[in-house]
């Protein structure tokens, strides 16, 4: 399974993998379930006009949890859901680091509750 965006999957597609591709951004789909081999092949940052909306209304934008949920919810369409172990590459230094970062807080139990929903 993996991913990019839209504008860059025709560089990246090739033989034998093109059609394990999934967006980022999909939502609510078990067809992938039995891929153990991923590729996050993406950086997401929020969209810059609903961000400065956001920021002009007074709400802070939290750009790397976003980044991060974004992450999650794209590697929970894997075989993971079962238990099942995964492999993932992510070129990204800021994503992987994100996930790292926030796989190790886990790991000591240092995510609270209130930045997990």
């Amino acid at each position: 399974m993996w991913t990019t965006y839209k504008d860059y999957k025709g560089l990246l597609s090739g033989k034998g993998y093109t059609s394990g591709f999934l967006s980022y951004n999909t939502r609510s789909t078990n067809e992938y379930r039995i891929k153990t081999h991923l590729a996050y092949c993406a950086n997401i940052y929020f969209n810059p006009y609903l961000k400065n909306y956001f920021l002009d209304h007074g709400v802070e934008v939290k750009e790397d949890k976003f980044a991060l949920s974004e992450l999650i919810q794209w590697i929970w369409r894997s075989a993971i859901r079962d238990g099942k172990e995964i492999w993932i590459y992510i070129p990204s230094k800021r994503m992987r680091t994100l996930l790292q970062e926030w796989l190790n807080s886990l790991s000591k139990g240092n995510v609270k509750k209130e930045e997990m929903e």
